[in-house]
């Protein structure tokens, strides 16, 4: 799963435990029902007499490393890889200019900073995220949320399904990369 810097940042302190993506395709229906344990079909009901049936990408119990972007360097005090999402310790740029540019899509586990567990699944309506969900998704307030949400996502239907994962943060469980120094780590290539 995909965290942009605002999220890893908030997983970080603890402070995010939950995530929206948008449901591709959209389904037509006005209510959602969760269709067994694991969380993953729903079927959505109220437009079409026929439920139309949608799949979650992930179940409850999934154990999914959280993806970041890396920036490749050749500099063996900070090691092989640096997380242009931690803060810098050391007074250098992290841009191209440092090194090669990773994007998170094809992160391999190997190198991430973060493991988490899906503990439940929501389907619901954008508007309807809560003050509550809001403080979980890493943000302090829904206008904060929503412009996050319009950066992220590059438009704002508030009338859009999406998928509700609430997770835990289990990365204690799982081996670090080789090497920590300051808030970079280095990693095995």
């Amino acid at each position: 799963m995909i965290f942009g810097e605002h999220s890893l940042a908030c997983l970080g302190n603890g402070s995010k435990t939950q995530t929206r993506r948008i449901i591709k395709p959209q389904p037509l229906g006005t209510h959602a029902t969760a269709i067994g344990e694991a969380k993953h079909k729903w079927a959505f009901n109220g437009i079409t007499a026929v439920p139309q049936k949608v799949k979650s990408r992930y179940m409850v119990g999934d154990v999914l490393y959280v993806k970041e972007a890396l920036v490749e360097v050749m500099c063996p005090w900070i090691g092989h890889y640096l997380y242009p999402a931690a803060k810098d310790t050391y007074g250098l740029s992290i841009d191209a200019t440092v090194g090669k540019v990773h994007g998170p899509m094809f992160m391999k586990e190997r190198h991430a900073r973060y493991h988490i567990k899906i503990v439940d699944i929501q389907a619901e309506k954008l508007h309807k995220i809560s003050k509550l969900s809001v403080v979980s998704e890493g943000y302090r307030n829904r206008k904060e949320f929503f412009e996050a949400w319009v950066e992220i996502n590059h438009e704002i239907n508030l009338d859009r399904w999406v998928f509700v994962y609430t997770f835990e943060d289990i990365s204690d469980r799982f081996p670090k990369p080789d090497m920590v120094i300051g808030t970079y780590e280095k990693v095995r290539p």
